[in-house]
């Protein structure tokens, strides 16, 4: 099998896209969790027990949203894309940049916690969430999950073990694979950490958005060509 170099350079932005996405949300949005639902889920029941209800609530919306887009997503790759003559690929690659153009006019608003803004936004990056893993959890041949990292460590640690008792060369690259979506989800979370912390208030929000939408380009463009490549 072989593995194809734009695959893995969409791997790789997904994951960054994955890293980017959440440290944002976490930082900017009442410590929330919009693609790591295991962590939202948790969020919920902890902050209803401490009384902090309206941000139980909030968590549990977006939650609820992320299960709506689940079956969306489902539904639209098994009974809609299939029937197009464009790739699905293609198709979830522009809808993944459609998704997050809310965030270019709407910031997120520290005042109150359902406002419209902090609504929309968070509605926008849960359908993200839920784009991402339910369209792209396989690229070419490799099955893996930009936002849960927890898969993708038991991926790699499978294929490390798989790889050596099998004298396997495509499962030890496919180890070094999930070991370079780690990285990059860890280098997204850190830069966009870091320009949280030491950017200006007012220029910060569109430099994380500047990187995101180059990253969904390439994602768009890329797909584009994988597609050509199969017509």
């Amino acid at each position: 099998m072989k593995i194809k170099v734009k695959e893995i350079i969409i791997i790789m932005f997904l994951a960054l896209i994955g890293g980017i996405l959440d440290t944002f949300c976490f930082k900017e949005n009442f410590n929330t969790f919009c693609l790591i639902q295991t962590g939202n889920f948790t969020k919920i029941f902890v902050e209803l027990i401490n009384g902090n209800i309206e941000l139980g609530l909030y968590s549990l919306m977006i939650f609820l949203v992320f299960i709506v887009g689940i079956i969306l997503f489902k539904v639209l790759n098994t009974y809609v894309f299939n029937k197009t003559i464009l790739d699905k690929s293609f198709i979830n690659s522009l809808i993944l940049g459609l998704l997050l153009i809310p965030l270019i006019f709407l910031e997120f608003n520290s005042a109150t916690i359902f406002n419209v803004n902090n609504v929309v936004n968070s509605i926008c990056i849960s359908l993200v969430g839920s784009l991402i893993l339910v369209s792209f959890s396989r690229v070419g041949e490799i099955n893996f999950a930009s936002t849960m990292i927890t898969n993708d460590t038991r991926l790699m640690g499978e294929n490390l073990i798989e790889g050596i008792k099998e004298k396997d060369k495509t499962k030890l690259k496919k180890t070094l694979i999930y070991f370079g979506i780690l990285l990059v989800f860890a280098l997204g979370v850190i830069s966009t950490a870091l320009i949280i912390k030491f950017v200006d208030d007012t220029i910060r929000e569109r430099l994380i958005l500047l990187i995101l939408f180059i990253s969904i380009i390439v994602i768009i463009v890329l797909n584009f060509k994988i597609m050509k490549e199969k017509l």
